[in-house]
């Protein structure tokens, strides 16, 4: 009787166990290369993306870098790029595979030297420079957690940091709506 008993309470801790394991599920897989157009780094970029998954919550964080290059100050023939790192930390809350997706973001850029000719004879010129704008972000994140496609469509608004001269934008604070499409793996 009591190696029956203790086989039958052996069997039930084993078969438990094992469902237990198969519920579960295993840690998912969310980095993300995808395409942004439109948004921080206003033109469109190329990210990488990493999501720090916690499946006991219902918040989670996200960390991209991006790079991004646009043409700029046409002159005599030159069209030299910008080039643009945008970065984000992002906060998710969700917990399937669609976010609220809220977020704070830097754009570092690099202007190029450019020379050109003055019509009055001579050469003119602007200088290198760098720049940093400040974007925080709003939206929406459908991301499966065992790959896939990936999608997100956000609210951007650009802050032009003021010791740059705001004066060569429209606007000081200026709101892109961006989407954008990768692949999660």
């Amino acid at each position: 009787m009591k190696v029956s008993v203790l086989l039958w309470f052996c069997m039930m801790v084993q078969s438990s166990f094992g469902q237990r394991l198969q519920v579960q599920p295993d840690k998912p897989r969310l980095n993300s290369v995808f395409l942004e157009l439109s948004g921080q780094a206003r033109f469109g970029a190329v990210y990488y993306d990493m999501v720090f998954y916690r499946p006991t919550r219902q918040w989670h964080s996200a960390i991209a870098a991006g790079l991004s290059f646009y043409p700029y100050n046409v002159v005599a023939g030159q069209c030299p790029l910008v080039t643009i790192v945008p970065m984000q930390y992002n906060w998710l809350h969700g917990r399937e595979t669609d976010y609220l997706e809220l977020g704070i973001g830097l754009n570092l850029k690099y202007f190029p030297e450019v020379s050109f000719p003055l019509f009055w004879g001579g050469t003119g010129t602007i200088p290198t420079r760098f720049e940093v704008d400040l974007a925080p972000r709003i939206g929406y994140r459908h991301q499966p957690h065992h790959g896939g496609f990936f999608w997100k469509a956000c609210l951007v608004p650009i802050v032009i940091n003021p010791l740059y001269g705001v004066a060569s934008y429209n606007q000081p604070i200026f709101a892109l709506a961006s989407g954008s499409l990768g692949y999660t793996f």
